[in-house]
């Protein structure tokens, strides 16, 4: 027993651990800079590849065994600049999910697990994928679950059945089956259109076949009458209004959708990216600051702030906005010239675009 052979680690888990330890390296020399505890943890974790990479170098070619040597020794040069780059400490103490509770009582100590925490990361990630980040067993996951109400009970593995009759017992043990999904009528008739559309087509994808099935949104229809028939611009106060009312809800809409959409990372599994912020604040730590005060600038000359500002100041500004209304529409636009793509007053903006309303209503 004393003379074990060496089990080599395949070639393609060398990469794969290569990777990772990049990726973990990178993001700590982002968001752990003079953190000396965690960026001594990726120290290490550079230290123990090289070993491994020499312990396995008969199945490494030498191209890449110089690829990993030089990278191995840049991340440990990078780390170890880390420790004394900025000389910003951390606002805050790392984020620290379970707690140990003595009760005095024999046994390991009870660990508790922060309620709020659980449930939210319950909703992104299993059992496994928590005890992963905050390093402890699924069991316990599972039971602190359990113990806030997040979760129920599952079935009993076996029961203890006693005839009452004849006196005999039976222990029936319970099969976890999953449920067979109920189809309605109008989700088979999308499936044989499917299988139609496939035998004529078949190097037509799925993801071909769901786009093909949605026509133009309503809203969509909305803002494109909306932007040709009443001008949405910027420049006023009534159009700013109207964008914030119309894209508003739809801008909100998307940044939800993309919190919560699959990303597929090399050598992970799929995660969103509300999944990689709540559980990176575990494992990264807290950096950066929390609400900085802004400090109010004082405009001593507003004409010399912008283009605006100086727009503003002049008295230009109010004889065209009251003249705007009153000239005839005859005459041709800004915009017809093809002058309103080029940066001009914004005076003149506002001027043209009552012009355009006005041309609008009397069309």
């Amino acid at each position: 027993m004393d003379d074990q052979e060496l089990v080599p680690l395949p070639l393609e888990t060398i990469h794969i651990v290569f990777s990772q330890l990049g990726d973990r390296v990178n993001a700590a020399l982002c968001t752990q800079i003079r953190d000396k505890l965690r960026l001594q943890e990726q120290h290490g974790g550079v230290l123990w590849l090289q070993e491994a990479i020499q312990q396995h170098i008969h199945i490494i070619s030498p191209a890449e065994q110089q690829i990993m040597e030089d990278s191995l020794l840049r991340m440990l040069k990078l780390l170890s600049s880390a420790v004394i780059q900025s000389q910003d400490l951390p606002a805050t103490t790392s984020v620290t999910v379970p707690t140990t509770k003595h009760t005095g009582r024999r046994g390991r100590p009870h660990i508790r697990i922060d309620q709020v925490f659980l449930e939210h990361a319950l909703q992104l990630q299993g059992p496994s994928g928590i005890a992963t980040v905050v390093g402890l067993s699924t069991r316990t996951i599972r039971q602190r679950a359990l113990d806030y109400g997040l979760a129920e009970p599952a079935a009993p593995v076996y029961t203890d059945n006693i005839d009452e009759v004849s006196g005999t017992a039976a222990t029936p043990h319970t099969m976890q089956l999953c449920p067979f999904p109920l189809l309605t009528s109008l989700m088979w008739s999308w499936m044989f259109l499917m299988h139609h559309i496939l035998e004529i087509f078949p190097m037509f994808g799925r993801r071909m076949i769901v786009v093909a099935q949605h026509g133009t949104p309503r809203r969509v229809r909305e803002i494109m009458v909306l932007r040709t028939s009443r001008w949405l611009s910027g420049w006023r106060n009534c159009s700013a209004w109207s964008m914030e009312r119309t894209y508003g809800a739809d801008a909100r809409g998307w940044a939800q959708t993309w919190n919560a959409h699959k990303i597929c990372i090399d050598h992970e599994r799929t995660r969103s990216p509300e999944d990689h912020f709540f559980f990176g604040i575990i494992q990264n730590g807290l950096r950066g600051y929390e609400n900085p005060e802004e400090e109010e600038e004082a405009i001593e000359n507003l004409e010399a702030y912008s283009m605006i500002g100086r727009s503003y100041c002049s008295d230009k500004w109010s004889r065209l906005e009251r003249s705007a209304v009153s000239q005839s529409v005859s005459s041709s636009t800004a915009w017809r010239r093809g002058e309103g793509l080029k940066v001009i007053d914004v005076a003149q903006c506002l001027q043209a675009s009552s012009r355009r309303d006005s041309l609008m209503r009397k069309g």
